[in-house]
C-alpha cells in the first residue's frame, strides 16, 4: 500500500464556508480506487483506504442486517438539507423543543427516500437522560448478532492500520461499562445511511481521539457518491468489502448519487465511540435512572 503526504488546497476559512454545501466532482482532483494511506503535512493520519479488505462471506451475511435499518434523517439538518431545521411554532404559539426536519423539506431537497439510523448504544441527552440500547438492537437483537463477525473484522482492521487512534479509543472503552460497548470492539454505535449522500459537515458526538471507520454496501448501478475531503481535494470511490479510516473532524461529505433510484442501493456504515458514553453506569444503573425519572423531569448527569 502506497503512502502519500497531501497538502491542504483550501484555507480553513474557505472550508468553513462549505458547511452544508453539496459537493460536485469539481470538489476533488484525485479519486482513489485502490488501497492508499494519506498523511497530513504534520505527519498525522488523514485517511487509510483499504480496497476489498473485508471477507466476502462476512459482507454477504452483514448486508441484510444493515439493510433492515429504517427511518428518515430528520435530525441531521446540516448533513441533509444544508442548514438547521426551522423552529416549529406549536398551536399555542410556543416554540417546539424539537427541531426535526419536516417530510416536505426532505422532499424539497430530494431526500425523501434517504434512510438514516443508529445501531448499538446511545448516551444521555436532555430528552433521554440515560444511556440505553438503541431501538434497532432492542427489536432485532438476533439479527444484529449475524453482523458481529463483520463488525469485529472492521475493528481488527482499524487496530492494524490506525494503531495509535485505535489505542486511544480502546483506552476510553476500558473505562466504559461493557454493557454499552459492542462486544469485542472499540465501538459503541454504528450509524447506517441508505441512499443518503451527506452534505459537507464534521462529525459530532464521536470520540475526537478516535477515528472515523466506514464501510459501504452497493447494489445495482450508480455513479457518484464519492466520499470527499475537500480541504485536500481527494475523494474515495468506495465499493463492497472496502474499508475507509478517515479523520471525520475534517470537513467531508459525498457527491450526489447518479442513477435510477429504483435500481440502486448504497448503504454506508460508520462505526464509532460516542464520546460521552464513558460517563454511563452499568445497564442496571441506567435503567434505575430511567425508572426514577418523573414526567417532564430532567435528570442530573
Amino acid at each position: 500500500m502506497q503512502s502519500y503526504t497531501v497538502e491542504p488546497r483550501m484555507t480553513d476559512e474557505e472550508c468553513d464556508a462549505l458547511c452544508g454545501a453539496r459537493l460536485a466532482p469539481a470538489s476533488y482532483d484525485t479519486v482513489f480506487r485502490r488501497s492508499v494511506k494519506l498523511l497530513k503535512p504534520d505527519g498525522s493520519l488523514l485517511a487509510v483506504y483499504l480496497r476489498e479488505a473485508l471477507p466476502e462471506d462476512q459482507t454477504l451475511s452483514a448486508y441484510p442486517v444493515f439493510r433492515a435499518m429504517e427511518g428518515a434523517p430528520t435530525n441531521r439538518g446540516i448533513s441533509t438539507i444544508g442548514r438547521r431545521p426551522n423552529v416549529r411554532i406549536k398551536a399555542d404559539g410556543s416554540k417546539s423543543k424539537t427541531s426535526a426536519i419536516r417530510v416536505s423539506e426532505l422532499k424539497a431537497h430530494g431526500m425523501e427516500h434517504a434512510v438514516s439510523g443508529v445501531m448499538g448504544f446511545m448516551d444521555r441527552y436532555s430528552r433521554m437522560p440515560y444511556c440505553r440500547t438503541t431501538a434497532f438492537n432492542m427489536d432485532h437483537a438476533d439479527l444484529f448478532n449475524e453482523a458481529m463477525p463483520f463488525i469485529r473484522t472492521v475493528d481488527g482492521l482499524f487496530a492494524e492500520h490506525a494503531p495509535e487512534r485505535y489505542a486511544a479509543q480502546l483506552s476510553v472503552c476500558d473505562r466504559t461499562s461493557k454493557d454499552f460497548i459492542i462486544p469485542g470492539t472499540v465501538f459503541t454505535t454504528i450509524t447506517v445511511n441508505r441512499n443518503y449522500p451527506t452534505r459537507v459537515h464534521k462529525d459530532q458526538g464521536d470520540l475526537k481521539e478516535g477515528f472515523g471507520v466506514m464501510t459501504v454496501f452497493r447494489k445495482g448501478h450508480y455513479s457518484g457518491s464519492h466520499f470527499v475531503l475537500p480541504k485536500y481535494r481527494v475523494a474515495f470511490d468506495m465499493g463492497n468489502r472496502d474499508l475507509l479510516l478517515a479523520d471525520v473532524h475534517e470537513w467531508h461529505g459525498n457527491t450526489d448519487i447518479v442513477g435510477d433510484k429504483k435500481r440502486f442501493e448504497r448503504i454506508s456504515c460508520v462505526f464509532y465511540y460516542r464520546e460521552h458514553m464513558v460517563s454511563c453506569g452499568t445497564a442496571e444503573q441506567e435503567l434505575a435512572r430511567a425508572k426514577g425519572r418523573l414526567p417532564g423531569q430532567r435528570l442530573r448527569d
